[in-house]
C-alpha cells in the first residue's frame, strides 16, 4: 500500500503551466528522461515511428494509449499520421497537458 501511495503523489504532483510545450518536455513530463530511459527527441521520433511501421499504422486509424501521461507518444504519431488519439491516465495534470499538445485528441 505504501508504495502505491508514492507512486500516486510522484505522478499526481506533476504539473506543467508552460503553454509552448516542446516534444523534449513532454517526454520528461512521461518519465523518460533519466539516465536508464533518457530520450531525445529525435530517438522519440524515431521510437513511435518504429510502432506505427510495426502496426501499420495509417491516417484516419485510431489510437488508445493506456498510461499516456503528457502524451508524447501520440503527440509524435497524431503530427505524423494524422490518426485519432484517445489517452488513459491516472495523472489529472499529465491529461491536462495532453489536452493542451493535442487539442483533437480525447483524454480521461
Amino acid at each position: 500500500m505504501q508504495m502505491t501511495n508514492k507512486w500516486k503523489k510522484i505522478w499526481s504532483d506533476k504539473v506543467y503551466n508552460n503553454e509552448n510545450i516542446e516534444l523534449s518536455e513532454l517526454i520528461e513530463l512521461d518519465g523518460f528522461d533519466t539516465g536508464f530511459t533518457g530520450f531525445t527527441e529525435q530517438e522519440w521520433k524515431d521510437m513511435t515511428a518504429d510502432a506505427a511501421m510495426r502496426s501499420s499504422l495509417k491516417s484516419g486509424d485510431t489510437i488508445l494509449e493506456v498510461g499516456c501521461g503528457g502524451g508524447a507518444f501520440l503527440y509524435c504519431l497524431n503530427a505524423k499520421y494524422d490518426v485519432r488519439v484517445y489517452g488513459l491516465d491516472y495523472s489529472r495534470s499529465l491529461i491536462d497537458v495532453a489536452k493542451k499538445v493535442i487539442p483533437t485528441g480525447y483524454f480521461s
